[in-house]
């Protein structure tokens, strides 16, 4: 008979805390990541910006480390807006790692830099995770499992995604660099899709089937009218 048959309660629940015990050793993974930014990508961002001006190093610095924060707090408290804010922030730190190699760090700390953030957004966009946090925001004895997004509004959403996060890290660096005429409109521009944005964004991490004591739920307001 299968460890995890239906027949033995004592073998579902072992089966179930092993499982929640291996996604929880996944987050614990990620946050470790993350926290390891601090050492990996700061050097890199050091470099890239020491022949820069003053004002672009001090936005540089406030962005990243305001992101840095938001995301390990996010970690912390496993929620679907917990995990909207990680998923929508954690996979910029290639891009910025990527950037600052380019941009003037050396090949080390811009390949470590690029290693490490690469590890970090894989692990925060892997569906034990996405369940880890979804979980959280469950209700009883209910178990949520995350639905995979399709494709077309998959699509959608990087484009949109691309779109945001290029006009703050593009805004943020023409600010410090006092280019005020480029600048404030692409700041006010990314300012005014975040409402936006950050709808369409969540709305993919509140997508479940549930499974609860009298059954299955389809919690999808991407694809459904409403839930069936």
């Amino acid at each position: 008979m299968a460890p995890c048959s239906p027949h033995r309660s004592s073998f579902r629940r072992r089966c179930r805390v092993n499982v929640y015990g291996m996604k929880s050793i996944l987050v614990w993974a990620f946050r470790a990541a993350w926290v390891s930014l601090v050492f990996a990508l700061g050097p890199a961002l050091g470099e890239a910006t020491d022949h820069r001006s003053r004002g672009v190093q001090i936005a540089v610095v406030v962005v990243a480390w305001a992101a840095w924060g938001v995301v390990l707090a996010a970690s912390l408290v496993p929620t679907t807006v917990s995990l909207t804010a990680v998923r929508v922030l954690a996979p910029a730190a290639p891009g910025v790692a990527l950037i600052a190699w380019i941009g003037g760090a050396s090949a080390a700390a811009g390949a470590v830099a690029v290693a490490t953030t690469a590890v970090a957004t894989v692990a925060a966009c892997s569906a034990e995770v996405g369940e880890f946090f979804a979980q959280g925001s469950a209700y009883g004895h209910e178990r949520r499992l995350p639905l995979r997004p399709p494709a077309a509004v998959l699509a959608a959403n990087v484009v949109a995604w691309i779109v945001l996060v290029g006009a703050m890290v593009a805004g943020t660096l023409l600010l410090g660099a006092r280019t005020w005429a480029i600048g404030i409109p692409l700041a006010v521009f990314s300012l005014a899709c975040v409402p936006l944005f950050a709808k369409r964004f969540h709305r993919l991490s509140r997508r479940w089937l549930v499974v609860v004591p009298a059954g299955l739920v389809v919690h999808d307001h991407v694809v459904l009218a409403e839930t069936v």
